[in-house]
């Protein structure tokens, strides 16, 4: 662990003039650094550089600052960095856009200042704190630390140092006042616009671009790291419930025994319909198999939306000075969460069902995994809240979250429903080609060797997209790189003639994405 003199600033750091300048030059170099490596889409291998030379430069400010990074920060670091890394392995956005949703809630959590002083203690409300404090940080922590501070040219110093800063402010007036004018004046006269582009090779708008994308992500970073290292923690109160949010077991009691009668109640009435799977499906009149697996998953969602929330609600606001009144609030608890796992287990055969008739689809693979990870949650919640060790909870859902899409990385979404669906089409079955040719660069060697195992039309549908894909991979970035993008154009290589000669068959009304239910 990481440690130093304090918790923050030192006092004759926090209260002195030049406490900005690390934090300024450490942005700065994020910003082009990111300008460099993030224009490039869709993200690849640049995404995790980022992140890594982000950490980096984030232990260094430690090291110059002296600080205490929050125990377990380690922890942090590991989640942001290996679903940072999935990104040059995996070429689904929607798992593309999950790790980076999860690697960047990650990086902010090694900045988290909180009373507990350890990410495995913090309360779920210090996460959520946190996480607020970083976004006002992150918003206005930049312009903080340029008005704030920065030194000015009378401060003490040397002079060439201020010198340096003066020439940096200059520059920072100058640059974007001058790439504005001189883009009105290439719009006014062409003449001016042959001697900038023509003469000069100068494209204005693409540093214009530049210097806008660079400088976003400096105000960004500098408004993290200002956050972390100069701005005085902002935490919460050793105890956030006033006393008159402080109930006893009859209302909560009330509160959680009702709807233990009532999930009870739903679960033996509906026990035919909830279990009876596709004997129920086909004697129930009026009842599709579409309508039968959806309704299933979003009772799940509805009821675990509103369940897992007020069960941390009530344990909250519960006075715990009555031992008898703790033991019955856990079993009351215990029955709630044992009929949630009842309606998951519903909702999961449900779906499973759905895949049986129509299929398997990117809709279909999350809203398991999410099943998965609320049934963690539940683990969780009963191990934690309910056993009196409520401060381990948000952070062991944070790791059964990070766990689960670990899981979903190593099984690859899209070659998964490639490889279910074409096995569906060599029994018999119906198989959307515009469906399934429209997956990632993930699915597209399984499809481009599963080309034999479809019906004429469909394979020309298949092949036709795999090609126009292949195009749009064609010349992409380095930065773009990922070895799933890497491994399909091998496929598409090998297979070439295979892949031209199914695509002379393509007939554009065969083509539709919207048949896969």
């Amino acid at each position: 662990m990481i440690q130093g003199k304090t918790e923050g600033l030192p006092a004759s750091r926090a209260s002195g003039r030049h406490t900005g300048l690390p934090v300024l030059a450490a942005a700065a170099v994020l910003g082009v650094l990111g300008d460099m490596l993030l224009r490039a889409f869709p993200w690849g291998i640049n995404f995790p550089l980022c992140v890594l030379a982000f950490l980096a430069v984030m232990l260094v400010l430690v090291r110059r600052y002296e600080v205490t990074l929050i125990g377990g920060w380690p922890w942090a670091m590991v989640m942001a960095l290996v679903c940072a890394a999935f990104l040059g392995v995996r070429d689904s956005p929607s798992l593309s856009f999950l790790n980076v949703v999860l690697a960047s809630t990650a990086v902010a959590l090694t900045g988290l200042r909180a009373a507990s002083d350890r990410l495995q203690r913090s309360a779920l409300v210090e996460y959520v704190h946190g996480l607020f404090v970083t976004m006002i940080h992150v918003t206005a922590g930049g312009l903080i630390l340029l008005l704030k501070d920065i030194p000015r040219g009378d401060a003490g110093g040397a002079p060439s140092g201020r010198r340096w800063l003066s020439v940096a402010r200059g520059a920072a007036i100058t640059v974007p006042a001058c790439l504005f004018f001189g883009g009105l004046f290439v719009a006014a006269d062409a003449g001016f616009e042959h001697v900038v582009v023509d003469v000069l090779e100068i494209d204005l708008a693409l540093l214009v671009s530049h210097f806008l994308f660079a400088s976003f992500l400096a105000f960004v970073a500098a408004g993290f790291l200002r956050g972390r290292f100069i701005a005085e923690a902002i935490l919460l109160p050793a105890n956030l419930r006033p006393a008159s949010l402080s109930v006893g077991i009859v209302e909560v009691g009330m509160l959680v025994g009702g709807l233990d009668l009532l999930f009870g109640a739903f679960v033996v009435v509906q026990l035919p319909y909830l279990f009876g799977g596709a004997a129920t499906l086909f004697s129930t009149p009026g009842l599709t198999a579409a309508d039968y697996a959806r309704r299933g998953f979003f009772e799940l969602a509805s009821v675990a939306a509103i369940a897992l929330p007020l069960l941390l609600a009530s344990e909250w606001i519960l006075r715990k000075d009555d031992r008898r009144h703790r033991i019955i609030f856990r079993i009351l608890s215990g029955v709630n969460i044992a009929l949630l796992f009842a309606i998951m287990a519903s909702a999961l055969r449900r779906l499973l069902l759905y895949q049986e008739n129509f299929g398997l689809t990117e809709s279909r693979v999350y809203a398991t995994a999410m099943l998965f990870w609320i049934g963690l949650v539940l683990v969780w919640l009963a191990a934690t809240v309910l056993a009196e060790r409520r401060d381990r909870f948000a952070f062991g859902m944070l790791a059964s979250g990070f766990a689960v899409l670990v899981v979903l990385n190593l099984l690859d979404p899209d070659d998964l429903i490639a490889r279910t669906n074409l096995a569906r089409a060599a029994e018999g079955k119906p198989f959307d080609a515009g469906y399934n040719a429209r997956l990632s660069a993930d699915a597209l060697p399984t499809l481009t060797h599963g080309l034999p195992l479809l019906p004429e039309h469909d394979r020309s549908v298949v092949a036709t997209w795999i090609l126009k894909q292949q195009a749009a991979m064609t010349g992409q970035d380095w930065r773009s790189w990922n070895s799933s993008r890497m491994k399909a154009q091998q496929a598409i290589e090998r297979n070439s003639d295979v892949l031209l000669e199914a695509a002379k068959n393509y007939q554009p009304h065969h083509d539709n994405p919207g048949r896969q239910q």
